[in-house]
């Protein structure tokens, strides 16, 4: 009687091992849907409804229940509600806490910022000839120049602002930007990375 009771101890003691086993891959498995790699069928232009409809119709394929019953309560119309909701209970189905990279980015994309210490807005004049005294200009064209000299390439912002500053301390230089009407956003972001790279800290705004 004694060795039947181990039998049926141990026999559930494997299943239930099993049971998780089997959960966690399918965690996986899921977790592998948002990969870019699941996605190339859809192509590059394909839209983030397209995309998610894609995915609901592929999640059907992964062979667990309790994936499934996770799946199926999450609510579609709330994105944010949605990924909420999934990744608590597959967290609370694991005990731990779930980690899938194109998941999270998929429902909480990453956006690249720059962050602005603003103390204060004043206007002052300049002498944009003057020698310490350093103009970049973002014009609709797309060039980027400096001093009224347009750059070959916008990569070469940072190699060209330092041959103007030469020997003298970063400190020492004024750095005033001008953005033309319906230049490029993004160039924005890059001109202010190389002006930190260097270790510039303010900038003025031309306000026309």
């Amino acid at each position: 009687m004694k060795r039947k009771f181990l039998i049926i101890a141990l026999l559930f003691i494997t299943t239930n091992a099993c049971s998780d086993d089997s959960f966690e891959k399918a965690a996986s498995q899921y977790c592998g849907l948002y990969s870019p790699k699941s996605l190339t069928s859809l192509g590059q232009g394909a839209e983030l409804q397209q995309i998610f409809g894609h995915i609901l119709e592929q999640q059907k394929t992964i062979n667990n229940k309790k994936l499934q019953d996770i799946l199926k309560t999450a609510d579609k119309a709330d994105f944010s509600a949605y990924y909420a909701s999934i990744k608590a209970n597959i967290e609370k189905e694991l005990g731990r806490p779930w980690s899938c990279a194109d998941f999270d980015q998929f429902f909480l994309p990453k956006q690249k910022v720059v962050s602005l210490s603003l103390k204060g807005v004043h206007h002052k004049s300049i002498d944009p000839l003057a020698d310490n005294v350093i103009t970049i200009m973002v014009a609709h064209s797309g060039e980027i120049l400096v001093n009224g000299a347009a750059l070959k390439e916008p990569s070469k912002l940072k190699a060209a602002l330092e041959s103007r500053i030469a020997k003298r301390p970063v400190e020492e230089v004024s750095f005033v930007l001008y953005f033309d009407d319906d230049s490029n956003g993004a160039f924005a972001s890059d001109v202010l990375s190389v002006l930190t790279e260097l270790g510039v800290e303010s900038v003025d705004l031309i306000d026309l």
